[in-house]
């Protein structure tokens, strides 16, 4: 029996983060620097790539930072080791199984799912992106499946 199957259900509720949001905001800014730097693209070519990392800023803010796209995941939930579920704003619930691609840090946790038919979905839950007793027993938790093997600390 794994650890996770007989540890009780773990159910966490994201909330905006603040240092995500600006982590994304300094990425994609320093996309938009880059776009200043003597490159042979035409101007046109610029202005459309400015536009495009401005979209990405966006979504990416309204997804993962700040949660309030309809897409967003608001709550995940773990109850036996491989059985995962998430809800997104729009209260749509997926069910997912862990990918080995996951990542486990004390500061970042990165989860991937496989959601259904070949559909994968991340959610990035940084050290202020909920409840910190919550993401500490998730790190725990994760640490102990074999495929993760002990790859981040709690």
């Amino acid at each position: 029996m794994s650890f996770a199957g007989s540890a009780p259900p773990l159910v966490l509720e994201r909330r905006p983060s603040r240092r995500l949001a600006v982590f994304l905001l300094a990425l994609h800014g320093a996309g938009l620097l880059a776009l200043g730097l003597p490159l042979t693209l035409p101007l046109g070519s610029r202005l459309m790539l400015a536009v495009l990392i401005a979209f990405s800023a966006y979504r990416a803010l309204r997804r993962e930072a700040w949660l309030s796209s309809r897409g967003a995941v608001v709550c995940l939930g773990w109850s036996e080791a491989e059985h995962w579920w998430l809800e997104t704003r729009a209260g749509e619930r997926l069910f997912g199984t862990l990918r080995e691609d996951s990542l486990v840090l004390p500061v970042l946790t990165v989860l991937r799912f496989d959601v259904r038919r070949g559909r994968v979905r991340s959610v990035v839950l940084p050290e202020d992106g909920a409840e910190p007793e919550t993401l500490r027993r998730l790190r725990v938790r994760l640490r102990h499946e074999p495929f993760l093997g002990g790859q981040g600390a709690p």
